[in-house]
């Protein structure tokens, strides 16, 4: 029997100035709303810190932080080149 994966990631925006966006990660905001972290993205070069880990897999989730981060960074891109404006909430369910 071949078992599923569904990730449900999401981000909210904490703060967006000139050179940084940062927002709270949420590694599985369905399965465990509860654990988050932070990372800092910078639209420049769309180069990222996760400067709180969720540590996601240590608390017994699928999800790991880096590749949450990854898919949701790539969902801001797309959102942030549309208008040059930091969306409030980025999802990323797969």
């Amino acid at each position: 029997q071949t078992s599923m994966s569904i990730w449900h990631y999401k981000a909210e925006l904490i703060r967006a100035d000139a050179d940084t966006l940062e927002y709270r990660y949420f590694p599985d905001h369905v399965m465990a709303p509860g654990i988050s972290g932070v990372f800092r993205v910078r639209p420049a070069d769309w180069s990222w810190t996760n400067s709180t880990p969720a540590r996601a897999e240590e608390r017994g989730l699928v999800s790991i932080d880096e590749r949450c981060i990854d898919a949701l960074v790539h969902k801001l891109k797309k959102a942030y080149a549309a208008d040059g404006v930091a969306p409030p909430t980025v999802f990323f369910i797969a």
